[in-house]
């Protein structure tokens, strides 16, 4: 982007936007910049929204461009390019040219074009790899021969511009050189003005953009342009060089246009001197002084040479700078260079406009000069490049002396023709309906001038077949025009047949007059008027003023009888004052004639004072700007208006005819409104009493099959594209009616037919509610609904409900209806029509096949949309020659070679079912149905296909999709192999949820379950593969866009299922208990489904021979026990449930295939892959026929029974008290020991914190495991109580640990330290860091363990998961080695410290009381190998030794007895207080 000011009117728009600041460098990364728009001088007067830029790898730069903060601008791009350099030399192998001339590539270079048709280079080193390059050089537009002497003669005749039809195009051609045209042997040239469409043998016509050069002139480079519409260069094409050849003919260097169908014309060169055949412009607001005009030259439709005159004097184009405002335009067009002399003949000028203080700031088209005997001057005008500007007159060339020479048919002057006989008779008739009047901002293309008009006799207006008038005086109005600059009216009123010929005078007005209440701004000649029988005026029009600029005499329709007699009534609620929250645009309306507004059948007038926005049903509410007229005033014009803010007129409109009726009530003649979201009021506070009075429907006693009307109205279907305003409150329904659309039978489409942005003509959608009757049902009456896009919830399709209709079915398959008015409270309710569903064919042998293999659901990219298409009857959907259908689920967007993937909602079809109709869904973002697309008719036809009758998709960007996933063979439907499965597996893993047929998922499980009674090592691969394979087939046949709910069931050899499904409507308030097979299932569906946006499905399955693979063997125990398998192998599944996760958990009710054994224990079990396992379910209740399981997940469940052999005897009574006594005398002394400590704190010397917290912590260790063991069976089901006690016990005993390694340390030190006796605990740890350890890391722990592997909590026994013991053994494992380490080094240096006592003993006498210490630490010590937990290394060698086992529970329970008797009894600070606590206590 361009980093400096950048002109006005470059880069393809009016502002141009321009970095504010430098471009980053590579290591600034992302930089925000803000972006400046010129206007004058300003060079950042508009400060657009700042973007973000990026300096790349490679030397450019990337720009997150957004949307301007105003119109007309655009990003600018700095002339300075990068182009890449490549390298050629002949001794290659292949210099075939087929081959590019790519060999080497070497350095980049910039290139800049500039001004006069050269370029500049910043040239590089070239890359030295390269074998002696050179930068090479051509000639610039000059070619090295003589294009006149070398060329090609293009004898084409169907190039002219007058031959219509042809598809020829010259993109085809092979274009090499110069070639001269050729029209019938005559020299031809292109036209160098604009070519209607569909001529010179093509569609595009191409021409010339700019005048042919002269001889001197050589080659010159000309635009070539193709119309489209009104816009003549809407198309522009490569440009071609031009050479003028002596012999008056000229040669093209014609290249391929760069777009299709179109083909260069060519017309006749002719030798007509433009000097006896131009036309006079006499056109004073041209003058190079006159000011105040916002004129536009190019609006004119220029064609051939003009002569300029001021009041029918000659006057030429000024040779230098015209100030701008001159001219009668803004910008304002001078001759850039001399005038030519007659000989020079014609030459050609460039064409300048000025802008501040650049003359030649804008440079239009140039243009075409010769000097003509007469001294005066022709030009050859053509349409400037820019607006507002025009061609000036300079008044100082004005020459006097000299009579302009006009051409007999363009005469400055002329008498008009008297004609003496009737005018009313003898007169022209002008049709010409761009003297309509309009508001400036919706005119034509093109000004037209009455003032070039050669006008005679008598002229009658006629517009749209239609008798006119021109307008009179009052009908004047803001910014008002009728295909001119300024509009001309009648001064007066029309006269009377009686009055006979009569003078009236012009006035002229137009928009741009300051004040626009004055619309007497200019006065034109006087015109006759006489008024003729059958009510029609007559005018002898003459050449207006030649001082207005550009004007035209304007014509509105005539009105003939009285309004009051001949009016519509309108009676739309929705226009009232009140109303609210629509957004009806009267702008679609067809108005025609009079109106009288109603208000619930009373009558009611426009407001005349300001109206609010968005209330009258629409967003500019508009009112009449003065007052009512009363009955003597007849019919007066009012102007109407808009609010905007605050300002209550801002949008004026085109002025509306009032008349007073008697009776109380006024009639309007509305007309189409220029704005859109803009509608007529009907003011509320100005109802009248007098109500309507109602017709009575005819009683109709003859059958109506046979006494009905036809309504034949193509509008009425359903579609989003009509946006006509139609309204069946306004018309006279009376009887029985029967509906046609395009000459076929038609119905009112039920309520089944809804779907998003649907219209049918107006804006409310009538649907019929219920389904249409069967002729022996007779005459019925249905409900009817309204739906409207602009309702905020789409999927409610009841928005408004209207008055029932009568509905009766007639032989010969159509449907006859009593239609009645709807009710007036539903904005512009229109009756719907669709196609009957019965075709008069058999689709199934009548459909067209559709191989676009863009269509599959897989496919990628694509930009393809169905809204175009010419759909027309029925189709049959192919992929790559093989029948698919459309996918019954969600397809994600972006596939099926569109944006929009539209999809089918809801089931296919049976051959039974005949003709069906099904809704369309398109996905956006995670909404599979978000759009929901007009529906359309399927049939399900013999030979296993489909076909559709696709109709216009309701939204643009979007297509039908194919399922291609799934083309099951014929030869697989009548045997259905292995093979077959194969392939419909590996089909379904490409999809994205399918849904198939049930009667193929029969087939499917059927060869599925044929290999599960193999014995053999493969037994558990089998069995996964079955479980595998079934839960994908049985997913296939859930469709989670379902509405409502559904359950069905299906049993197979050896497999019987259940599905239950809630879809995103359904109303259950609780799930049915699902049941197969010797089993039944209770879940929490309808929870679920909440937790799943709306819809979930679950899937119960049985199977019958599965436990011959999946045996009760593969239950893994710590003993011989004998399994029994006591049920059938269950499975439950969510398929295509987004949230799977259980608040509750789920019971099985399992019912016994074998004879309980009483001495024998049941466990619930699942299948994790390899074994059956207990996590995650238990036992609930049981008898002696059914068992209760729960389970918080699901998977394959089963009930095994577990007995014992003779040889198992586990359970020893005397290992079991001894256990129970010692853990209960553990828990005692760890509670004395803490008694004690908190009692004799205070006289301890030794800090005793690790004691404390070590016995805290086992106290509540232990006792909460044993807790939790008493009462699993409750704690078992409360899955997250479960889970919380296991991470409190992890918690709980790894603290523990950590203290037992704190007092290892601190037992370590005190040791170290004998040689000099210190017990300060300040020489040891710190207290409180001592606590922030013995808890922060055992916290940690947990903390990550948690977060790692969240599901390892809550095991059977409310304890860790098997495969997250690690996280407990871990850390054990390491401080059982630490303190194994560490007590083994505080022996050793024991027994070196011992050693030394006996040799010093006698050298320093030590005294007692440090002896004693000495031998008290000694003894802690020694007892320190139950306190420091050491003996939990037993745990890991006592699994199948009984009595080390024992040993390992009784040493270990008893920490806290070992830790009473050594800090507190056997403690020389503590001994004695207990004592005297004893003796006390006795005495």
């Amino acid at each position: 982007m361009s980093e400096s000011c950048v002109n006005q009117s470059r880069c393809g728009t009016y502002t141009t936007l321009w970095l504010n600041g430098s471009h980053p460098q590579t290591e600034d990364g992302i930089v925000t910049r803000g972006v400046c728009g010129r206007s004058g001088s300003n060079c950042c007067f508009y400060r657009s929204t700042p973007i973000r830029v990026k300096a790349c790898p490679g030397n450019y730069y990337i720009y997150e461009f957004v949307k301007p903060s105003f119109c007309y601008t655009a990003y600018c791009a700095d002339g300075i390019v990068t182009r890449e350099i490549y390298g050629y030399h002949r001794s290659l192998k292949d210099p075939s040219p087929v081959i590019p001339c790519n060999s080497y590539k070497s350095n980049s270079i910039q290139v800049k074009a500039c001004p006069g048709d050269y370029y500049v280079y910043r040239l590089v080193k070239p890359a030295v790899s390269i074998p002696m390059p050179t930068y090479c050089a051509v000639v610039l537009d000059a070619p090295s021969y003589d294009p006149c002497n070398n060329c090609a003669s293009l004898y084409q005749p169907w190039r002219g511009t007058n031959e219509t039809g042809g598809s020829n195009s010259d993109r085809f051609t092979n274009w090499n050189g110069w070639y001269r045209l050729l029209y019938y042997r005559m020299s031809g040239r292109m036209p160098e003005s604009c070519v209607n469409r569909s001529r010179c043998g093509t569609d595009v016509t191409l021409w010339l953009n700019g005048s042919h050069p002269e001889i001197e002139d050589g080659i010159v480079t000309r635009g070539v342009c193709g119309r489209s519409g009104s816009n003549c260069c809407y198309y522009r094409s490569t440009p071609i060089r031009v050479k003028a050849c002596p012999g008056n003919y000229y040669v093209y260097e014609f290249v391929r246009p760069s777009i299709y169908f179109a083909a260069y014309c060519a017309v006749p060169i002719t030798a007509n001197d433009p000097c006896n055949n131009y036309t006079a412009l006499d056109q004073p607001w041209r003058a190079t002084n006159a000011t105040g005009l916002n004129i536009c030259d190019k609006n004119f439709y220029w064609n051939g040479w003009y002569r300029l005159l001021y009041n029918r004097m000659s006057v030429r184009m000024p040779e230098s700078c015209v100030n701008q405002s001159r001219c009668g335009t803004a910008i304002t067009l001078w001759l850039n260079g001399p005038h030519p002399q007659t000989e020079d003949g014609i030459v050609t000028r460039g064409v300048c406009g000025s802008s501040g203080n650049n003359c030649c700031y804008y440079r239009s088209t140039p243009i075409r000069v010769k000097a003509c005997p007469g001294n005066y001057f022709v030009y050859e005008f053509v349409r400037p490049t820019i607006c507002s500007a025009a061609y000036c007159a300079d008044v100082k060339t004005i020459k006097l002396s000299i009579t302009p020479t006009t051409p007999s048919h363009t005469a400055v002057s002329g008498t008009p023709t008297n004609i003496t006989s009737d005018p009313c008779s003898v007169y022209s008739v002008l049709i010409d309906d761009w003297r309509k009047m309009h508001r400036l901002d919706v005119g034509l293309d093109f000004y037209f001038d009455d003032t070039l008009v050669e006008w005679s006799g008598w002229y009658r207006l006629n517009l749209k077949g239609n008798s006119a008038q021109i307008p009179e005086f009052h009908l004047c109005w803001s910014s008002m025009t009728c295909g001119g600059y300024t509009a001309l009216f009648l001064n007066g009123s029309h006269p009377r047949p009686e009055d006979g010929i009569v003078t009236r005078e012009i006035y002229g007005y137009h928009g741009s007059v300051k004040d626009p209440k004055q619309c007497n701004s200019y006065r034109s000649n006087p015109i006759q008027v006489k008024a003729c029988p059958g009510n029609y005026y007559v005018y002898r029009l003459v050449k207006p003023a030649v001082s207005i600029p550009v004007p035209t005499y304007c014509a509105v329709k005539t009105t003939l009888n009285d309004p009051c007699n001949n009016y519509t009534a309108l009676d739309q609620p929705w226009r009232a004052t009140n109303s609210t929250e629509l957004n009806i645009c009267d702008r679609l309306f067809n108005w025609n004639g009079w109106y009288r507004l109603l208000y619930y059948g009373m009558s009611v007038r426009m407001p005349d004072s300001c109206v609010n926005q968005s209330t009258c049903g629409t967003d500019v509410a508009l009112w009449l700007n003065g007052p009512h007229p009363q009955i003597e005033d007849g019919i007066v014009t009012r102007g109407v208006c808009g609010r905007s803010g605050s300002d209550c007129c801002y949008y004026r409109f085109v002025p509306i005819r009032v008349k007073a009726c008697p009776g109380n009530y006024t009639v309007y003649e509305f007309v189409k409104t220029y704005l859109s979201d803009a509608a007529y009021c009907a003011d509320v506070k100005t109802i009248t009493p007098t109500a309507l009075s109602a017709k009575t429907p005819n009683n109709i006693t003859s059958d109506p099959c046979s006494v009905h009307s036809v309504r034949k109205q193509d509008w009425r279907k359903i579609d989003s594209l009509y946006l006509n305003n139609f309204d069946d409150t306004l018309v006279e329904w009376n009887g029985w009616y029967r509906l046609f659309l395009q000459g076929q039978n038609a119905q009112i489409p039920e309520f089944k037919w809804c779907w998003s942005y649907i219209t049918c003509g107006g804006y409310t959608a009538l649907f019929l509610k219920g389904s249409h009757p069967c002729p022996k049902d007779g005459i019925v009456t249905r409900e009817i609904y309204g739906y409207h896009r602009s309702t905020k919830d789409r999927s409610q399709c009841n928005s408004y409900e209207s008055n029932p209709i009568q509905v009766k079915a007639c032989p010969e398959n159509y449907y006859v209806y009593r239609l009645v008015k709807p009710a007036v409270s539903i904005p512009m309710p229109t009756y719907c029509a669709v196609q009957l569903d019965a075709p008069s064919y058999d689709p199934c042998k009548n459909s067209t096949s559709l191989d676009q293999p863009w269509r599959g659901a897989n496919e990628t990219g694509g930009s393809n949309s169905d809204r175009v298409t010419n759909w027309n009857g029925w189709y049959r959907l192919l992929y790559k020659g093989k029948s698919v259908r459309m996918p019954e689920s969600c397809v994600n967007q972006s596939r099926c070679g569109t944006y929009y993937s539209l999809w089918l909602n809801g089931s296919h079809p049976q051959i039974e079912d005949g003709i069906v109709t099904r809704g369309v869904c398109g996905k956006y973002r995670s909404d599979c149905c978000y759009y929901r697309s007009t529906p359309i008719r399927v049939k399900a036809c013999p030979g296993n296909y489909y076909v559709y009758e696709f109709m216009r998709p309701s939204f643009s960007h979007a297509a039908y999709c194919a399922d291609q996933n799934f083309t099951v063979s014929a030869e697989c439907m009548k045997d259905f192999t292995k093979t077959c499965a194969n392939k419909l597996f590996n089909q379904i893993k490409r999809s994205v949820n399918p849904v198939l047929p049930t009667d193929i998922v029969q087939l499917a499980l059927e060869q599925t379950l044929k290999n599960q009674t193999m014995n053999s090592v493969q037994n558990v691969a089998i069995g996964n593969q079955v479980l595998n394979r079934t839960e994908i087939l049985v997913s296939t046949l859930v469709n989670c866009q379902q509405d409502n709910y559904s359950v069905f069931s299906f049993s197979v050899q050896g497999l019987e299922v259940q599905v239950f499904a809630v879809g995103l409507n359904a109303s259950l308030s609780n799930t049915p208990q699902l049941s197969i097979n010797n089993a039944q299932m209770n879940i929490d569906l309808i929870q679920i489904s909440v937790n799943s946006n709306g819809s979930a499905a679950v899937a119960f399955m049985s199977y019958t021979n599965l436990s011959s693979v999946l045996k009760p063997s593969l239950f893994s125990t710590t003993n011989n026990a004998v399994k029994t398998m006591m049920s059938t192998v269950i499975s439950a599944t969510l398929p295509r449930t987004t949230n799977q996760q259980l608040d509750t958990p789920v019971n099985f009710t399992l019912k016994h295939i074998a004879e309980i054994d009483p001495s024998g224990r049941l466990h619930c079990v699942y299948w994790d892959n390899t074994q059956w396992t207990v996590d995650g379910c238990d036992l609930l209740q049981t008898n002696s026929s059914h068992s209760v399981c729960s389970c918080v997940h699901l998977s394959t469940f089963a009930l095994i029974m577990q007995t014992k052999t003779p040889s198992d005897d586990k359970s020893d009574p005397v290992v079991e008290n001894i256990i129970m006594v010692a853990v209960a005398v553990g828990l005692v002394f760890l509670s004395l020991a803490l008694l004690t400590f908190a009692v004799y704190r205070q006289n301890l010397r030794v800090t005793n914190t690790a004691q404390i917290n070590l016995c805290i912590s086992l106290l509540l260790a232990h006792l909460l495991f044993l807790l939790t063991q008493k009462f699993i069976h409750y704690i078992r089901p409360q899955q997250l109580l479960c889970a919380v006690l296991a991470g409190v016990l992890h918690f709980l005993f790894l603290s523990a640990f950590v203290w037992m390694f704190i007092e290892a340390v601190l037992l370590f030190i005190s040791v170290k330290n004998l040689t000099t006796i210190r017990s300060k605990v300040k020489e040891s740890l710190q207290g409180k860091w001592v606590v922030v350890i013995g808890y922060a890391v055992p916290l940690a722990v947990v903390f990550m363990s948690a977060g790692l592997a969240p599901n390892g909590y809550g095991s059977e026994k409310c304890w860790l998961r098997k495969d997250f013991l690690w996280s407990f053994l871990g850390p054990v494992s390491f401080i059982l080695a630490a303190n194994t380490v560490l007590f083994i080094s505080i022996l050793v240096i024991l027994f070196l410290t011992l050693k030394n006592m006996k040799d010093e003993i006698l050298k320093i006498k030590r005294s007692e009381s440090d002896h004693r210490l000495f031998r008290s630490v000694a003894w802690k010590a020694m007892m320190q190998i139950i306190i420091l937990g050491c003996s939990w290394i037993l745990g890991f060698f006592a699994d199948d030794n009984k009595a080390l086992e024992i040993v390992f529970i009784v040493l270990n329970s008893q920490q806290g007895t070992f830790i009473f008797l050594v800090h507190c009894v056997f403690n020389q600070e503590v001994s004695p207080h207990l004592f005297y606590f004893k003796t006390t206590v006795a005495d």
